[in-house]
């Protein structure tokens, strides 16, 4: 349950999750607390900090090489901690690229004495780091730099939704009836998205009202998959390159467990 706290600042569930990106061309791996996303931005932290760390062995593509995970998680800790307890500090995640590590947190512009930072930050061993703050009252860099575009959202829900299945029994390689929905602001453009799933292989219901101001009009449609070796991202990409440019909203997939052992 999110909750304010007496100084007006809300509290909430961290939910760390994961997803790949690019930055200008690079690889990027990505960590952002989604728990925090329906929250920003948090008016009583408008100071934005980034501690950038140095690998000490990043793979050829400049992300972390599997060698430094635990030295790396131990600098993620700590500098967390510091920041969060010493500064009041609100970590909402972190970017790896180009050999490179970045922690961001949200700091109570007030109470902090930026000339006292590094102090705050101390000691990480072996690695090299450097630090910047900036204004960022609207959480601009959250909401536009670090929070996932809808593919990788969708990526991330597929992973989640996939370890459930697997939990269940499921057999990922089984081929089975795959169900979507996407929601529309008018019946013509459910209508014409439809066209273009129907040419994609899928089978489309007829689009229906439901209770939405917005979008109300809802359209189900379904295709025979497979959901081993990173089908449902590539489906979900083909789907939102249908839905999106319609003015759709795609509301993802379900389907029932396949080739469990009875």
């Amino acid at each position: 349950m999110n909750q304010d706290t007496d100084t007006g600042r809300p509290t909430w569930q961290p939910q760390f999750d994961v997803y790949m990106a690019a930055i200008d061309g690079s690889p990027a791996s990505f960590m952002l607390d989604m728990g925090v996303a329906p929250h920003a931005p948090v008016r009583s932290h408008q100071l934005r900090l980034q501690v950038r760390v140095k690998l000490l062995h990043p793979r050829e593509d400049g992300l972390r090489d599997a060698s430094e995970l635990d030295a790396m998680g131990e600098v993620e800790d700590a500098v967390s901690r510091r920041i969060s307890t010493g500064l009041d500090g609100i970590y909402v995640g972190r970017h790896i690229s180009e050999g490179w590590t970045t922690f961001v947190f949200y700091l109570p512009a007030a109470q902090v004495d930026v000339e006292k930072l590094a102090a705050v930050i101390g000691d990480l061993g072996p690695y090299e780091w450097e630090w910047l703050t900036e204004d960022d009252p609207e959480w601009d860099y959250f909401t536009g730099f670090l929070y996932p575009d809808k593919l990788s959202l969708e990526a991330m829900a597929n992973r989640r939704l996939l370890e459930s299945l697997e939990a269940k029994g499921d057999r990922l390689e089984v081929p089975r009836e795959v169900d979507h929905r996407a929601y529309f602001p008018t019946r013509e453009r459910a209508a014409a998205a439809a066209a273009k799933l129907q040419s994609a292989g899928f089978r489309t219901d007829a689009a229906k009202l439901v209770e939405d101001d917005v979008r109300p009009w809802a359209l189900d449609f379904h295709r025979v998959d497979s959901l081993a070796y990173g089908r449902p991202d590539a489906f979900c990409s083909e789907i939102l390159n249908i839905v999106l440019p319609h003015d759709g909203t795609y509301d993802g997939w379900g389907t029932v467990v396949a080739g469990a052992a009875r």
